[in-house]
């Protein structure tokens, strides 16, 4: 909570104009960032299931590949838009049981 808080405020002083909405504001993304899960613990989560998983950061692209128990890839998650992005057709279940197993949201493209 205290680390939420004096991101607020980090962020309050770079806005401007009313004091009440530069703090609700700034409590809104202070909150949004604090939710949002890091790439470990989503990597931790789906190798909880037995999946085999990579993490890749080249070229401006920050993604997590998920492959299944043939270790086929079946696809990707793009962290920076948090969609999934399957490799073959038929694999839209497969994301969804691992997404709803993981406890992730994720945008199926």
């Amino acid at each position: 909570m205290k680390k939420i808080m004096i991101r607020a405020w980090e962020i309050y002083r770079t806005l401007e104009g009313d004091h009440r909405a530069k703090l609700a504001l700034a409590l809104r993304q202070a909150w949004k960032e604090a939710k949002k899960e890091s790439p470990e613990s989503i990597i931790e989560k789906l190798r909880a299931q037995g999946l085999k998983v990579t993490r890749w950061t080249k070229y401006g692209h920050d993604r997590i590949y998920v492959s299944g128990f043939h270790y086929s890839k079946e696809y990707y998650i793009d962290l920076s838009t948090m969609t999934a992005h399957p490799n073959r057709p038929g694999c839209m279940s497969d994301i969804e049981s691992h997404a709803k197993k993981a406890g992730l949201s994720l945008k199926i493209a």
